[in-house]
């Protein structure tokens, strides 16, 4: 995922997510590394997998065969990659057609920019506007959260 205020990761480390499923997220902080480090571009490629050129993309990628990289597009900027593998050499090949995969990228890339968008709304009303520090809304927030810590 493009990531470069790092307000996805702020988001996730909010919410607790099981050590197994924390490795299968990458984070980018930047388009360009997203398209050099995973060769993201703004259509589904679908392709052999080969280690040396595609490395990156798994932690896991002794078994793999084939990948389907898909961008995940919102207002017409790169948000993200959804990257699947298969052990099957013919499960992602070249030339197949790609319609369906779009749709579902466009639909996870929806989703994903929701939570996001309600979570920039949130510190909205938490900040003030001009001078960007904490208002009332935040310290009365905080003040229970502190409370029932203590």
């Amino acid at each position: 995922m493009l990531d470069p205020e790092y307000e996805c990761q702020r988001l996730l480390d909010s919410h607790s997510i099981p050590s197994s499923r924390q490795g299968r997220l990458l984070f980018a902080d930047s388009a360009q590394s997203l398209h050099q480090d995973y060769k993201v571009q703004y259509r589904p490629r679908l392709f052999e997998f080969i280690t040396q050129q595609h490395q990156a993309l798994s932690s896991n990628n002794s078994t793999l065969r084939s990948v389907a990289i898909l961008p995940l597009i919102r207002q017409h900027k790169i948000i993200g990659s959804l990257n699947l593998g298969s052990r099957q050499v013919d499960r992602f090949q070249a030339g197949i057609g790609t319609q369906f995969l779009q749709h579902l990228t466009a639909v996870i890339s929806a989703c994903l920019e929701n939570p996001r968008l309600q979570e920039s709304i949130k510190q909205l009303g938490l900040r003030d506007p001009l001078t960007a520090v904490n208002n009332r809304r935040f310290f009365d927030q905080r003040i229970i959260e502190e409370t029932s810590l203590a």
